[in-house]
């Protein structure tokens, strides 16, 4: 199998042209040869073909692989911001129940304070009760006056009856 067309130019040549077993065997030659070529061809575009069809899956992989991505990062995104207004609206309810708590806490105190208040004055008020009652029993109430001359001298009934323990113990 000749593979270059220069192989024509060495036919025989017979007395009208060619020799015509020759040229049909070149002719075979070249059919043969363009055969083989195009069943390489076609092997040939048969790989390319699967090579195209290669090709595309993997650009609808990375394709498909890049969507999956940007739509997983899209929920990520969504899902982060939604736990993240959970979180600030439970730290929102917490610090609102510790404000109320708060709250409460220095009502209470206010009130154990007037509370106090209250109860120290009215201590104080029995207390001065108790001492005005504590006194009175303590001031000597005058039992008997002796005048003696232009003074008047007044004896309690406690010194009276000193005065007579004296007078029974001389």
């Amino acid at each position: 199998m000749n593979s270059d067309l220069s192989s024509a130019n060495s036919l025989p040549r017979a007395f009208r042209g060619y020799r015509r077993d020759a040229v049909e065997t070149l002719i075979k030659d070249y059919e043969s040869q363009i055969g083989a070529l195009a069943d390489r061809v076609r092997a040939l575009e048969g790989e390319l073909a699967g090579f195209k069809s290669q090709e595309q899956t993997l650009k609808d992989a990375v394709i498909r692989a890049q969507r999956e991505y940007d739509d997983a990062l899209v929920e990520a995104r969504q899902e982060s911001e939604r736990i993240l207004e959970e979180t600030r609206r439970h730290a929102a309810e917490i610090e609102e129940q510790h404000e109320a708590r708060l709250l409460d806490l220095r009502w209470g105190i206010e009130k154990l304070q007037l509370e106090k208040k209250r109860y120290l004055s009215k201590f104080r008020t029995l207390l001065e009760d108790q001492l005005s009652t504590v006194l009175a029993e303590q001031t000597p109430t005058p039992t008997h006056a002796i005048v003696h001359g232009s003074e008047e001298i007044v004896l309690t009934e406690a010194q009276l009856d000193q005065g007579s323990a004296s007078a029974s113990g001389e």
